[in-house]
């Protein structure tokens, strides 16, 4: 039998925890998915179970092991972000990883944004939303203020290092008894997000000559929300990108250079193209 390489890649989500095995071409030979109980913090605010995150790590990694068929070469991980795990010079955990959502104090919300300019300048000038724990540099100036020992201790390590995160929509201030029916109503919240993000978006292309805006995620594959983009930038190709597992299959990518020796596929996006013309679809 012939023996496959792979590459193992861990994708965390927060409800989700994923294992996928990609072999040479990046096509997933093998997949699994479990779902975690939570556990509390200090607070009994619910947080991810760290413990329990461990272990199915080294069980599944045993199991792989286990597949004669394959040939691990390499392990990679991907997470969920805003998220950061305390740990010693050992490597061991310090505190729960604490919960993203998890309400942040206004007291200390207070002090922060008192000290450094206020809420609308500080997010002016650091293009951050006030978003309590979502930023994650929050929760350790939470950590610094409430948990001194545990700030002074070991410097966190981030679960993931870039993640974006989408603003808050003006319609979440809207009723629903505004709309004639729930057609029109969630036109409406397609037009507020994309009004946000038209104006995100010229403020990375101001004096810029970029021809092309690529989409990615659930958005891509929302037609009404495309066909709207595609109105707001007339003079620009927009596109839809569609790729299985992407965090998943970017990660691997990431590694490309440490186990795998043939090169990258140039085949594993699917593009669509989105005219601001609603006549044209290719």
């Amino acid at each position: 039998m012939r023996v496959k390489p792979v590459i193992a890649i861990f994708d965390v989500g927060k409800t989700n925890k994923k294992l996928f095995l990609f072999d040479e071409e990046y096509k997933i030979v093998y997949e699994r998915s479990e779902q975690f109980f939570e556990t509390v913090d200090e607070d009994q605010f619910p947080c991810e179970n760290l413990q329990s995150l461990r272990v199915y790590v080294f069980d599944s990694l045993r199991d792989i092991l286990n597949l004669k068929q394959y040939d691990l070469r390499a392990i990679n991980f991907t997470t969920y972000g805003a998220s950061f795990v305390y740990i010693d010079e050992k490597g061991n955990a310090l505190a729960p990883l604490y919960n993203y959502l998890k309400p942040f104090s206004e007291e200390l919300k207070k002090k922060f944004y008192d000290t450094y300019g206020g809420e609308v300048t500080f997010s002016n000038r650091t293009a951050s939303p006030v978003l309590g724990s979502l930023n994650s540099g929050m929760q350790l100036y939470r950590i610094k203020y409430e948990k001194p020992e545990l700030f002074e201790n070991r410097a966190p390590e981030k679960l993931q290092q870039n993640k974006n995160i989408l603003k808050t929509s003006l319609f979440a201030f809207r009723e629903l008894s505004d709309f004639m029916n729930d057609e029109e109503a969630y036109h409406a919240l397609m037009l507020d997000i994309l009004s946000q993000q038209y104006a995100s978006t010229q403020l990375i292309l101001k004096g810029t000559n970029i021809k092309r805006i690529f989409v990615d995620g659930g958005f891509s594959k929302n037609a009404i929300y495309m066909n709207l983009i595609a109105s707001f930038f007339p003079d620009i190709e927009i596109f839809a990108a569609s790729m299985s597992q992407l965090g998943a299959l970017g990660t691997a990518y990431l590694m490309h250079n440490s186990w795998n020796q043939k090169t990258l596929p140039d085949d594993v996006i699917e593009l669509k193209y989105f005219s601001s013309n609603p006549y044209h679809v290719i």
